[in-house]
Formats: structure tokens, sequence, C-alpha cells
């Protein structure tokens, strides 16, 4: 069950770049179809917003997967008689 939380943790970055594509190529309204127009217009202030607005969000969700993975399992691969 671990593997699986942190993997879809890693994929909401690919799920929120592909939902930009999608909206701008079904002419979907949403906050990807806003940062694609806003680049074409160059509204840097808005730009900067949606991206601020993402990484908080991405942020938050590895935060999420982080808290949900037990802290054993996150010092599992660091073994002291590892060998190199």
């Amino acid at each position: 069950m671990i593997p699986v939380v942190t993997m879809m943790g890693l994929q909401f970055g690919f799920l929120l770049g592909g939902s930009i594509v999608v909206e701008k190529v079904f002419n979907w309204p949403g906050l990807g179809r806003l940062l694609v127009d806003s680049v074409e217009m160059r509204d840097y202030p808005v730009i900067q917003a949606e991206i601020l607005l993402s990484r908080w969000n991405l942020f938050f969700i590895n935060l999420v997967v982080d808290c949900f993975t037990p802290p054993l399992t996150r010092l599992s691969g660091t073994s002291k008689d590892a060998t190199i």
C-alpha cells in the first residue's frame, strides 16, 4: 500500500500538467486554460499567482503523502550493514 500512496502523490504533478493540455485542446474553462491565455497575453501577475497556487497544491499533496508514510518505511533504505 505504501508504494501506491507514494506514486499517487508523485503522479499529481503530471495530472496538473495534463489538465492544462486538455483544457486548451478542448477549449474547457479552467485554471490550465487561464494559465495558457495569460502566457499568450503576457499577464505576469496572473502567471505568478497560478504557478504559486500549483506549487502550493503540490507541496500540500507531498506533505499529506509523507504523513501517511510510516517513519520506519521512510528509513528502511538506509541500513547500517548495507553493502556498496
